[in-house]
């Protein structure tokens, strides 16, 4: 008996030692690659960096300023559905592990193991928590070192943030293709609406693009995108997030991309848009005005602009252009009594140019003020008494109007 016991006391010590050595060997390892590792307490407060967008005075939108394309989106703003589709298809034990799934990472050693010899990328076992250490405080090098690094940061961020925090920054941060960057830019990108509208398929697509966003576009490779949605909706079954008879009824629906189409350009914004931009830049900085997700209300009239880009049209040439043209945008819609005192004050600076008095003349006309239009007109003539009617505008129906009514006022 006695050498038995000595056998399993032996045993016993190994396997003590063993332990030992391996507690101390694991700490050492801990050790090496935290060292040096990011603060986590700095994603208390993050805040994605989001794009800045520029409204004229109507909310119509006239520019997006971005170095990045990306919405913002409360974590409660964000439907339960699309919250559901991307921790079934990245972390479906999100809720249950503490920054790293230890059976994840068994169950894609072996998948690993047996796939060695058919020269496809290992598949990995990342976490949404840690993948949120990698897209935020790492880079995306596939080694041993960094794949250590971002589980030890993955377990920091668990006890900083809670978990409803953790998904808010994933689901805002992930870059999804076609220049998109959270979930909200990428309901709109492929399906040209807003988050709380997408459907269950929708859901399931944007779900099914962080692994390789460029390989499942819709636009490019749809049988890929569509193979790709229908394993997210499975595994969506097995989570018992839907049933199957809902899951294979998003399975019949095609994937019908359409994409984000940005509103009409308004005729001659450009160069405004512009202008608020260095004017942003100047005041907050370059980082603020592309990142900082401004909502700049701007003085632009859409209306008044496309009538001035329409005056420029007709007649770019009379040398007092500017007289025509400040008053044209109202007299085009109809707004005479806003052209005259505009007019007035111009006429007054600069006195005698024509097309600045011949518009004054047709807007009194137009308002039935015949008196003040053959005075107007009549002091025109005492210091232009050589003038004589021509084309006004490039448009001859134009011409015609505003020549019968100038010939009303006493112009000749």
């Amino acid at each position: 008996m006695a050498p038995i016991r000595g056998f399993f006391s032996a045993l016993v010590g190994l396997f003590l030692a063993a332990c030992v050595a391996g507690a101390a060997g694991g700490f050492m390892i801990y050790q090496h690659f935290s060292a040096g590792l990011p603060d986590v307490d700095g994603l208390r407060g993050y805040q994605p960096p989001v794009m800045s967008r520029v409204y004229a005075n109507d909310g119509r939108l006239l520019a997006e300023l971005a170095t990045e394309r990306r919405i913002f989106v409360p974590i409660n703003a964000v439907p339960e559905m699309v919250k559901q589709a991307f921790i079934s298809a990245e972390d479906r034990n999100f809720y249950v592990h503490k920054g790293v799934d230890p059976l994840a990472i068994v169950r894609a050693a072996v998948t690993n193991v047996m796939q060695r010899d058919r020269n496809r990328r290992p598949i990995g076992a990342s976490t949404i928590t840690q993948q949120v250490a990698r897209n935020m405080l790492l880079d995306n090098q596939l080694t041993f070192a960094r794949k250590a690094k971002e589980a030890i940061l993955a377990l920091r961020i668990e006890k900083t943030l809670t978990k409803d925090q953790i998904l808010e920054l994933y689901l805002n941060e992930i870059y999804l293709g076609q220049g998109a960057y959270g979930v909200a830019a990428a309901a709109e990108t492929y399906f040209n609406k807003p988050l709380d509208k997408l459907t269950l398929p929708e859901a399931a697509f944007l779900a099914a693009l962080p692994k390789a966003p460029n390989n499942y576009n819709p636009f490019k490779f749809a049988d890929a995108a569509k193979a790709r949605r229908d394993w997210v909706l499975d595994r969506m079954t097995e989570d018992h997030v839907v049933t199957v008879a809902q899951a294979e009824a998003a399975k019949a629906e095609p994937i019908v991309p359409s994409e984000f189409r940005r509103p009409q350009p308004i005729p001659g914004a450009d160069w405004f848009t512009e202008d608020v931009r260095r004017q942003l830049i100047a005041q907050f900085g370059a980082d603020v005005t592309t990142q900082g997700g401004l909502m700049v209300r701007t003085s632009l009239d859409p209306t008044l602009q496309t009538a001035a880009e329409k005056a420029v049209r007709l007649d770019p040439t009379h040398s007092d252009f500017y007289g025509y043209f400040i008053a044209a945008p109202y007299i085009q819609m109809g707004r005479y009594e806003e052209a005259i005192p505009l007019l007035r004050r111009h006429i007054a600076v600069y006195p005698g140019q024509p097309w600045a008095h011949a518009s004054l003349v047709i807007a009194y006309i137009e308002l039935g003020r015949d008196a003040d239009a053959r005075a107007a007109a009549a002091e025109f003539m005492q210091s232009n008494p050589d003038f004589v009617i021509g084309g006004i505008t490039k448009d001859e129906a134009v011409n015609r109007r505003w020549e019968t009514d100038l010939r009303k006022a006493g112009l000749k």
